[in-house]
């Protein structure tokens, strides 16, 4: 099939088939892909693009760029993620609207999904000429920056450095050379997924340096963990201490459990305590 035939869909499958992203980072981009097109079918904020209206994955991918506003299409769908998207298992009874509302990682993640999606279809000139890809992408990217859920909002939010998402990008793909021994090859890909990793919390904290990794769940296990990361960091790194301590607790009531059971126990205090804290 001629790829300036493409519609929607068979991009994005054209994208799946192409890429060398593994199974579970590719279900995470069609997830994206199905609340892109759940946008374009259902928002009313996307009805004055060309692509938008029932059957949205069978929209021809050429017809981009038919509508002057075609060039928000990108900045509008963090929009859509950010204010439109309830969460699955949000109670709907007990929770006020804005409490359902996606997480900002996740909104984060979905929208950069779609955007790198428009990337690689830039790359590959499945795009027709009349769309503004670069503008599109760019201002997506401006509206992630400035992105703050209304439950956090304040009058001025603090961008993440400059290039920070350029930067995050260049580690998705390590280079390894094949021709290296296999130790080598495997030191300098957790050498890539630790600077990848200090780089995220960087874009997540404006900057502000990492000054402490704790370990909890199934690496926490692992003896020597913490003694080699700290090594390979040079951070200092330690398994995380014992929630259930810093809780109050009735009289009399036990809150020791076996140590190799503590990082679980943390990521489920953790999960328990997510969604309890008001914000005004």
């Amino acid at each position: 099939m001629p790829k300036d035939t493409y519609t929607l869909g068979e991009a994005f499958e054209y994208f799946r088939a192409q890429s060398n992203l593994s199974p579970r980072t590719l279900e995470t981009y069609a997830y994206a892909f199905q609340h892109f097109l759940a946008f374009l079918e259902h928002s009313k904020n996307a009805v004055l693009l060309s692509v938008a209206g029932p059957s949205a994955a069978d929209r021809a991918l050429n017809a981009l760029g038919g509508q002057a506003q075609d060039v928000n299409l990108l900045a509008w769908f963090v929009n859509y993620l950010g204010q439109e998207v309830e969460r699955a298992h949000a109670d709907r009874s007990a929770t006020r609207a804005r409490d359902r509302r996606l997480e900002p990682a996740t909104v984060r993640l979905y929208a950069q999904a779609v955007i790198t999606w428009f990337g690689f279809l830039a790359d590959e000139l499945l795009l027709p000429d009349r769309f503004p890809t670069a503008a599109a992408i760019a201002r997506a990217n401006r509206r992630l920056r400035t992105y703050v859920p209304r439950t956090m909002a304040r009058e001025s939010a603090p961008e993440p450095p400059e290039g920070m998402e350029a930067l995050l990008r260049a580690f998705d793909s390590p280079q390894i050379d094949n021709s290296l021994p296999t130790k080598e090859q495997h030191r300098l890909k957790l050498e890539a997924l630790r600077n990848r990793a200090l780089i995220y919390a960087a874009s997540q904290t404006h900057g502000e340096s990492v000054s402490r990794i704790f370990l909890l769940g199934g690496i926490a296990r692992w003896v020597g963990a913490d003694a080699f990361l700290q090594k390979m960091i040079e951070l200092p790194v330690q398994i995380i201490p014992n929630p259930l301590k810093t809780f109050p607790a009735r009289k009399g009531a036990n809150t020791e459990v076996e140590e190799s059971s503590v990082p679980e126990i943390a990521v489920a205090a953790g999960l328990a305590l997510r969604g309890m804290v008001e914000h005004d």
